[in-house]
């Protein structure tokens, strides 16, 4: 909305009685037309939350609200009324954080094959659940040779979660250039706002 004239009159006032203007915190917004039944965030050390009234209306949540490390995963489609599948993940993002930093917070969101709409955080539990997250966690090979060393009931238990067609795992990743050129706006819009607006406020 940085463009637009409204908010560039109000963002105007404000500025002419700063010394300073910089961005503490800001949401990133990764918008994927995908359903979001088919879209599971992966749990790390952060407090996870799920909200859920079914499979496509949920919304999964990491980190504490308001702070640096947020991240919010929602059905897009439901909240604004569209007519095609939107998922959206935001990242909430200190002003200063380097892209690297950006990468540590960014969670990986594993995107299932429409026959596998299955959720191991709904089905599974206990030490299952961290098998499942430490064998999400290595390369497919290295997967494969890991699960081969499972129980006949363990393997017929978990196959399903482990091995489900996922898509590329690059559709919730943001570039180092998209990055960048992010923060790039952000900063010309803190100190590059067009101060002419106030003329037309104050005749």
């Amino acid at each position: 909305v940085a463009d637009q004239k409204e908010f560039q009159e109000v963002f105007a006032h404000l500025m002419i009685n700063c010394f300073v203007a910089e961005v503490a915190r800001w949401d990133l917004a990764i918008d994927v037309p995908i359903a979001r039944d088919l879209c599971i965030l992966t749990k790390d050390k952060r407090k996870y939350t799920l909200v859920q009234n079914s499979e496509s209306d949920k919304t999964e949540y990491l980190g504490v609200h308001n702070k640096s490390g947020f991240v919010k995963l929602y059905n897009k489609t439901k909240e604004a009324d569209l007519d095609y599948d939107l998922t959206r993940l935001e990242v909430t993002i200190s002003g200063d954080m380097k892209y690297n930093d950006f990468l540590k917070i960014c969670p990986k969101v594993d995107v299932r094959g429409d026959q596998q709409t299955i959720n191991p955080y709904m089905d599974l539990s206990g030490t299952d659940i961290v098998l499942y997250e430490l064998l999400m966690k290595c390369d497919i090979l290295e997967r494969q040779s890991y699960f081969n060393r499972l129980g006949r009931r363990k393997k017929d238990s978990m196959k399903k979660y482990i091995f489900s067609n996922t898509y590329d795992s690059d559709k919730f990743v943001v570039s180092r250039s998209v990055y960048a050129q992010l923060r790039r706006q952000l900063r010309e819009w803190t100190i590059g706002i067009d101060y002419s607006v106030l003329d037309d406020i104050d005749g």
